[in-house]
């Protein structure tokens, strides 16, 4: 809705407080994720050997849970001259929409 429409209601301090616990309950489920058992594919057996687990999500959704996590927004604003100043950036947060496909699972 920010990118789309700039409506200020979602430029307040709340808002951005909002936005950041999201990241952060996002950021918790990938750690969990580094957990959480699987169903092996090919046998059936439910793989519960941390290592095995961890290889499994990081060759799988590590990587869209990891670029849809990350506060673009925020790291732009980091970098000097006039990048951080311009609203071309807001584009690379579109990459938060990836998280729309954890709706699959």
């Amino acid at each position: 809705m920010d990118i789309a429409f700039k409506i200020p209601h979602f430029r307040t301090p709340s808002w951005t407080l909002f936005d950041r616990l999201i990241d952060f309950a996002f950021g918790i489920d990938i750690m969990i994720s580094f957990r959480t058992t699987y169903q092996n594919p090919y046998t059936g057996d439910e793989v519960y050997e941390p290592a095995l687990i961890a290889k499994n999500y990081i060759l799988g959704r590590f990587w869209i849970d990891l670029f849809s996590t990350i506060p673009f927004e925020v790291l732009v604003h980091l970098l000097p001259g006039d990048i951080s100043a311009s609203e071309n950036y807001k584009i690379v947060s579109c990459l938060k929409l990836i998280r729309i496909l954890r709706l699959e699972n």
